[in-house]
């Protein structure tokens, strides 16, 4: 996205459908859209263009524009994050450039373009005068998109249900590094991790703020109860300060995925945060390996008897 208007990416879109040449930035906004693809019209866009523009059918243009705003997962994000209220536009743009960094290089002309694109489509109602911004089109989705969604301090109850939603991803195996994991994150993963199917638990902290005797004997109780069920648990904590001062961002393996998460206590406090798949190679593997089970940390035996 580029903060083109909707009029020229419906006029680009056309122009490509009867050979003309177009400018590259609204060629690019339809690409994203999906209007366009490397060998020209998509079939949204053919529908676009033979039912919205050649027949002059402003309302068939519209929903298919809504639905071609919506399929982008940073707007996506957007909408999902601010539906159902009325917010100002500058905090509007703030959340904008959270969820879709590239627009962190707009200017407010850019910003009003897309808004008043958005609002053309149905997706929000834009006031300009008033400066405020509603969305209309998003109801609040509780399952994790694969393009990433956003937490946020307007969505207490969805963060927490997303995180939930992204503990069931895992069918064989879930690893989740978080320096400063709580004792509830125990009660999340019991209450929605596929234990079904699941085979191996891997928790991974850092410290010793957790090495408390209540979070200890939840972790016992839990890992004897799943070991029983062939599922292995162990959580695991960093010890030496130079293993755990270096790692800021947590992470959640669930299966061969990685995503890149908040803090757990982010989420439940509903701060802004990204759930986002992370393409990068991370090393949780070595940052496990340099860890310390929790009870051989506390001193307790490492049994799986409670």
């Amino acid at each position: 996205m580029n903060g083109v208007r909707h009029s020229d990416v419906v006029e680009a879109v056309r122009g490509i459908a009867l050979g003309a040449v177009v400018p590259l930035a609204a060629r690019s906004e339809a690409m994203e859209l999906g209007l366009l693809d490397d060998e020209g019209l998509t079939d949204r866009g053919r529908r676009l263009v033979e039912d919205g523009v050649l027949r002059r059918r402003d309302q068939v243009t519209r929903s298919i524009l809504r639905d071609a705003y919506m399929s982008v997962p940073a707007l996506r994000a957007f909408l999902d994050g601010a539906w159902g209220r009325d917010i100002p536009r500058d905090q509007a743009e703030d959340v904008l450039r959270y969820a879709y960094p590239a627009s962190r290089a707009w200017k407010a002309a850019d910003f009003t373009r897309m808004l008043e694109s958005l609002n053309f489509a149905g997706v929000v109602a834009f006031n300009l005068r008033r400066g405020l911004v509603r969305v209309l089109a998003a109801s609040p989705s509780t399952s994790v998109p694969t393009g990433g969604t956003l937490v946020t301090p307007a969505t207490p109850y969805r963060n927490k249900r997303l995180m939930a939603d992204l503990m069931g991803f895992a069918m064989h195996r879930l690893w989740w590094f978080d320096s400063h994991l709580p004792r509830e994150a125990l009660s999340l993963l019991y209450d929605h991790a596929a234990l079904g199917s699941l085979k191996e638990v891997r928790l991974l902290s850092a410290g010793r703020a957790e090495l408390r005797p209540v979070a200890l004997d939840d972790y016992q109780r839990l890992r004897a109860e799943l070991g029983a069920r062939n599922i292995s648990v162990e959580w695991r904590c960093l010890l030496d300060k130079e293993d755990f001062t270096t790692k800021h961002d947590r992470w959640l393996l669930t299966d061969d995925r990685l995503w890149n998460v908040p803090p757990f206590t982010a989420v439940m406090q509903g701060k802004f945060g990204s759930l986002v798949l992370d393409m990068n190679a991370v090393p949780l593997a070595d940052w496990w390996e340099a860890g310390t089970d929790m009870l051989e940390a506390a001193g307790r035996p490492t049994g799986t008897s409670a």
